[in-house]
Order: structure tokens, then sequence, then C-alpha cells
């Protein structure tokens, strides 16, 4: 009995080595095919960027996004510097944010968001639009139409700062108002004003507070006046 209780603790013990050796040469064989994969892909032209996609324009041309973003056609995708791409593309005045994609096995993917224009200004006889950050970024081929005038020095960015800030206030809290709107002038950051359409002018102030100054204005705008002065919407007052 001792003896075939031996014989079987041997025979699990090499059963157990066995089942060892074979794990371990199981994770060597696909350490070493990960390595290969690896390998190939970071080094081998198997897995190198072919092709360039711009996705998200609307202004931008996608020749400009594409001299921009430099991206090295030939390289393999996983050697791509997707964050310098990013950093490159995102000089461009349009562009207000970018991000950069690998696409296998051959593609890079550049998303670009625009900014967009809430107001215009004048700059010598072409027209500007200007987001809600107060940037001119782009020309315009004529004045729009749908968007209001900044009447603002265009040396003082800190009052075109505050003007398109009210201005990018009143096209979310209340379209209807930003509609009417048909400039908005300032001599400095607390003194914007609002022209709306019938000629009606709105003292605003600063840039803050504008939900509650658009409540108070619209309880304001039924009555008869020329001008309404809601920079301490709490004492609103009105001028015939």
């Amino acid at each position: 009995m001792n003896l075939v209780a031996g014989d079987r603790f041997t025979e699990r013990a090499q059963s157990r080595k066995r089942r060892k050796r074979t794990w371990i040469i199981s994770g060597v064989a696909i350490a070493l095919v990960l390595g290969g994969v690896a390998w190939a892909a970071w080094s081998t032209s198997w897995l190198a960027v072919k092709q360039v996609d711009v996705v998200g324009l609307e202004h931008a041309s996608e020749a400009e996004v594409l001299a921009a973003a430099q991206v090295p056609i030939g390289t393999p995708l996983l050697q791509v510097a997707s964050a310098d791409i990013e950093e490159r593309v995102s000089q461009l005045r349009i562009v207000r944010d970018v991000m950069v994609e690998r696409e296998f096995p051959n593609t890079i993917r550049v998303a670009v968001t625009e900014r967009q224009a809430v107001a215009w200004l004048e700059r010598g006889s072409t027209p500007w639009a200007v987001d809600s950050t107060g940037l001119a970024y782009r020309p315009l081929r004529k004045k729009p139409n749908h968007l209001p005038r900044l009447e603002v020095k265009t040396s003082d960015a800190k009052t075109i700062r505050a003007a398109a800030q009210v201005a990018a206030d009143l096209a979310v809290v209340d379209p209807n108002i930003f509609g009417r709107l048909k400039s908005i002038s300032a001599e400095s950051q607390d003194s914007v004003e609002l022209l709306l359409d019938g000629g009606k002018t709105v003292v605003w102030g600063d840039s803050g507070n504008a939900e509650q100054k658009v409540q108070t204005l619209n309880a304001l705008l039924d009555v008869p006046a020329r001008r309404y002065d809601v920079s301490a919407p709490e004492r609103p007052t009105t001028e015939k």
C-alpha cells in the first residue's frame, strides 16, 4: 500500500511539473507573438499612415488644415505624435478645438471644431466674424444681417470680449432678443449698450447677470420707451 501511495504521489508531482512547463512555454510563446505584433505595428510600414481624413469643416479649407497638421505620411501610426498635430492645427484662428485619432490600419483622423460667430466688427473696410471670446477670427465677404455689429474700438480687446460675451449670452438665454439685435456698443467693459430693431436702446452695463437682465428687459419692453436700463436689473429704468 505504501508503495502504491508513493507512486501516486510521484505521478501527481510529475503531472504538476509538466503542466507548469506547458504554462511557461505557452506564456513565452504568447509573449513572443505579442512582441512581434507590437514590433511590426511600431516599426514597419504594415500600419503606416497612408491617408488623412479631415472632418468638421464649415468655413476652413481642408488644404489649410492639412498644411498646418503636417501629418508624416509613411510613418507607422503608433509613432505619430497626435498631440503635436493637435497643437499645430489649433494655431489656426478659425479652430476652437481639434482632436486627432488613429484609425487602423492606415488613417489619421483630424476632427476640427470651428469657432462660432456671435457678432461681427469692421476692420478697415472688411467685416470680421467674432466669437464668444471676442476673437475676430475670419474675414467675411459681406456684412451679415443675422449677427449684431460690435461698435467697439478694435484695439480694445477687453471691451470687445465683454461685448461679445453679451452677444453669446443673449443667443443662448433669449434667441428672440438676440434676433432683434442690430448692434452692441461699448466704451468700456462696464458700459455695454444694445441697439434693437425699431431704434430701442438697452443699457446693459457689464457682461454679468445675463439671465436676470433678460427677464427684466422682457418685462420692460411692454412699456413704451426709447431707452431701457437694465444694468442694475433689480432697479431698472426707462426713458421716453
